[in-house]
């Protein structure tokens, strides 16, 4: 088990640091993500920019059971930390699943530090992890950054099976 955990430590520093460039190369500060708009025209012919929320709601150690347990929707919990770099490159991701899956899968964030009942009763021993849940149950679990259409093809799958 201590085996398995060190594995899993290594393999997350790793890709953090192939992801930041600290293996190949300078470290460059990310580019901030755009906020995304939708551009609304008036009847005057102008057009509104309103800001608009696509990101992932997180849920806590309190809400969990309602928001997650008791959905009516399956729904993808992305369990991660803020020290994770490879959870910090899923975030826009997951943020962008969310958004494409809107009514059809929910999708919520856990912040393993702030949340250590969640933390523990899910045994979260890898960063980032991934939780499918259904009618209450978790069905599926990974780890591990990954690009967002493996992500999708998992959520696909499930909303088949329904």
């Amino acid at each position: 088990m201590i085996k398995d955990m060190v594995i899993a430590f290594l393999v997350c520093v790793v890709i953090g640091a192939m992801l930041n460039g600290g293996l190949f190369g300078p470290s460059t500060p990310p580019m901030p993500a755009p906020t995304p708009t939708t551009d609304q025209s008036t009847t005057d012919g102008s057009t509104n920019t309103e800001a608009t929320s696509t990101a992932a709601p997180e849920t806590s150690d309190a809400s969990f059971d309602q928001d997650v347990l008791q959905s009516q929707l399956p729904v993808l919990v992305d369990f991660s930390a803020p020290w994770c770099a490879p959870c910090r490159e899923m975030g826009p991701i997951i943020d962008q699943l969310a958004h494409d899956y809107e009514g059809k899968f929910k999708i919520y964030k856990v912040d393993t530090d702030q949340n250590p009942l969640l933390k523990e009763k899910y045994q979260i021993q890898a960063w980032p992890t991934f939780m499918v849940f259904k009618d209450g149950k978790q069905l599926q679990q990974f780890q591990g950054a990954m690009p967002k259409n493996s992500l999708a093809s998992v959520l696909d799958n499930e909303l088949q099976v329904r």
